[in-house]
């Protein structure tokens, strides 16, 4: 007899298509499964150095090779030329080939074309302006990531920036090169429903039997990133998210994806008022950063009138701090605020200026609901554009 196996899985994903400069990739993922995450990994020619650093000789015609350094020209990752600087040997002969040591890129080939003179004279001319390598998701994806319930119903529609920046912020940093895209949180691995919000899409069909969804993943390449590609792998088991009905005395199916979307809104100097964002679906988080980081300094959320949630900036900062949350440095505070927000890394961690979490232990009950609408009040320092990532529970997803 064939045993039940309850682990988890993991397997390839197959089938990402259109990953090409300015290409609209598209993936399916097919129904059946209960999905925990999706790990992307991306690759392109990304070179970021541009300091003169010391050559490193792949093969020489001469006795003596040259000495000095390399100072490489590059644009869009792609190196497209070099200065040898720093040296007064022409050691070098024609045909010698070097490469250099770079923080992100591999694989660039120079070859020298022209050994009269000094070292800092001689011609090189570039064979290889580098091979993939990989590179920030948000170089290889610029834009938004979009996952759709049967091709339709939109359920994340949130830039890759702000996947990583929400993981890091949430003390999950991904790795270089790496996107997840979590349905089961790693947060939460510690609650005994910590699978609740797995993808188990399904609907009711003629209301006599669950039919499985399938959903997709698409977004646009980079039209600059040179030689790109994406691959990954998905976590999934087949237990189905359930509960026990008191009401109906047996075990029915529950659906809890988490649905992302992201709002702009202009902010001026001093209190903001919005009362247009959606609230139809139980509100569980709001991550708000600001065009000009550090100048967010105060947040109200008032569902159907009731004052919810009053706080300044560092008290968010202080609470959450406890629970593992990190937010940006307030820029009264005397600390740097981030500059550059353009590759994943530990500047990530700090992208967001203020949030509203419901739920900072993971339980997902502490949701907020509203009827009448939703006011939420944003104090800025400075004129400013605002993002806002709303996540909320299934009101978003009908099945």
């Amino acid at each position: 007899m064939k045993l039940l196996n309850r682990a988890r899985k993991w397997d390839a994903i197959s089938g990402i298509n259109g990953v090409n400069p300015n290409g609209s990739f598209l993936v399916t993922m097919s129904p059946g499964y209960r999905y925990h995450d999706l790990k992307f990994m991306t690759l392109a020619v990304y070179y970021s150095g541009s300091a003169a650093v010391s050559p490193i000789i792949i093969k020489s015609a001469a006795g003596v090779v040259g000495t000095g350094t390399v100072k490489p020209t590059i644009v869009n990752g792609v190196v497209t030329a070099v200065t040898m600087v720093a040296g007064t040997s022409n050691g070098f002969a024609v045909g010698d080939t070097i490469t250099f040591p770079d923080p992100t890129g591999v694989g660039c080939v120079l070859t020298c074309n022209n050994a009269i003179g000094t070292l800092t004279t001689a011609y090189w001319t570039v064979t290889s302006g580098g091979t993939a390598s990989p590179c920030p998701p948000n170089f290889l994806i610029p834009g938004q990531l979009f996952i759709n319930a049967s091709g339709s119903t939109s359920m994340w529609d949130i830039s890759v920036f702000d996947i990583l920046a929400i993981r890091a912020a949430s003390g999950f940093p991904d790795q270089y090169g790496q996107l997840s895209v979590d349905f089961t949180e790693p947060r939460n691995k510690w609650r005994a429903n910590n699978e609740l919000t797995a993808w188990d899409l399904v609907n009711t069909g003629d209301g006599s039997k669950l039919v499985p969804k399938n959903f997709t993943v698409s977004g646009v390449i980079n039209p600059l990133a040179s030689s790109p590609s994406l691959v990954g792998n998905f976590c999934y088991d087949f237990s189905p998210n359930h509960h026990y009905s008191k009401t109906l005395k047996k075990w029915v199916r529950v659906q809890m994806p988490v649905v992302k979307h992201a709002y702009t809104k202009q902010l001026v100097s001093g209190e903001n008022v919005f009362t247009d964002l959606p609230h139809k679906s139980p509100l569980r988080r709001m991550w708000i950063r600001g065009s000009q980081p550090g100048n967010i300094y105060q947040l109200y959320v008032l569902p159907d009138g009731e004052k919810a949630f009053y706080a300044t900036q560092q008290a968010v900062a202080s609470r959450l701090a406890d629970d593992g949350f990190t937010f940006a440095q307030p820029v009264n505070s005397g600390v740097a605020a981030p500059t550059n927000l353009t590759n994943n890394g530990p500047v990530l961690s700090n992208a967001y200026d203020i949030a509203y979490i419901t739920d900072p232990d993971g339980n997902l009950g502490r949701s907020v609901n509203t009827d009448s609408g939703l006011e939420v009040h944003i104090f800025s320092e400075v004129q400013q554009t605002s993002t806002i990532v709303m996540e909320t529970l299934p009101g978003g997803y009908t099945g």
